[in-house]
């Protein structure tokens, strides 16, 4: 498992769908992959920063929230 600190990118993990955010007690950020729960070739907690990734869906932005906001 890899943590990344809070200036580190994670790359694609940043802002895909899949990717749950863990925090540990001691303050170590994790990207969790929720695709390896239904597919094993995914990491549970992949090597940051994930730069290509075949399962990579972007999140899709909230409702009435534009990128000028």
């Amino acid at each position: 498992m890899k943590s990344v600190s809070t200036d580190a990118s994670p790359g694609l993990c940043a802002d895909c769908r899949l990717s749950k955010v863990i925090r540990s007690d001691r303050g170590a950020t994790f990207y969790q992959c929720l695709k390896s729960f239904e597919d094993p070739r995914f990491p549970k907690y992949p090597q940051l920063p994930v730069l290509a990734c075949a399962g990579y869906q972007k999140q899709r932005p909230e409702p009435g929230i534009t990128a000028s906001s």
